[in-house]
């Protein structure tokens, strides 16, 4: 017993270890593993004029929002699907949020995918959006939602010069999101029921915060 263990420590010792840098590289990107190229094509745009505080006349400046969107599927009068988007580069949730993309045919929709501000390429004050505690007052889900809800205006606003959302102005909002995305599309959709028409959120755990009493185990139920 006694060589047998000694054999062993002694195999674990002179374990080879596979140098991490001759590992074949998965594609990365801001968190997300792609195992493939993604088949999902979007055109990328950009919503201009966005106030940086929507609830107060002190602050003036406004910056420009990220926002990918696909037609493909889209006809006259099909909702449209948009994500909520949450902290991270906005071409991880699209490349991942292949349910949206699947579904969208079945319903002849138009796919949103909205840049969360201070995130990705949409930071309100360029390469000094996170040097301030006075700029970082302004990354909120508050003023996220408001930032969304006026990109859903736009888009309905622009469907009748627009030929590529024809007929959108009275289109349904389902809004898509996961985790924190997921807290961003069900608060949406309470707080702006007069603006989206319906949510799926995954994975969102809207009653979970830190001294919130709420049990550990109430996702098991």
């Amino acid at each position: 017993m006694l060589i047998f263990l000694a054999l062993l420590v002694y195999g674990e010792a002179h374990m080879h270890i596979r140098d991490p840098n001759s590992w074949t590289p998965l594609r990365k990107q801001e968190g997300f593993v792609l195992l493939h190229k993604s088949p999902y094509k979007w055109s990328e745009e950009w919503l201009d004029n966005v106030p940086v505080d929507h609830f107060s006349f002190a602050n003036k400046d406004s910056f420009k929002l990220r926002y990918f969107i696909n037609t493909d599927s889209y006809e006259q009068g099909g909702p449209i699907f948009f994500y909520t988007g949450n902290e991270g580069k906005l071409e991880g949730f699209a490349e991942n949020t292949g349910f949206m993309w699947d579904i969208a045919p079945e319903f002849k929709a138009a796919v949103v995918f909205a840049e969360h501000r201070f995130y990705g390429k949409t930071q309100p004050y360029g390469a000094t959006s996170y040097n301030t505690t006075d700029h970082l007052g302004y990354l909120s889900s508050e003023q996220a939602l408001a930032d969304f809800v006026l990109l859903i205006d736009h888009l309905k606003q622009q469907a009748s010069i627009w030929h590529r959302l024809k007929g959108a102005q009275n289109s349904a909002v389902i809004a898509f999101g996961g985790s924190y995305g997921g807290m961003l599309a069900a608060w949406i959709r309470t707080k702006y029921p007069h603006k989206v028409d319906g949510a799926i959120a995954a994975s969102a755990p809207v009653f979970w915060f830190m001294d919130s009493n709420v049990p550990e185990d109430i996702y098991d139920k």
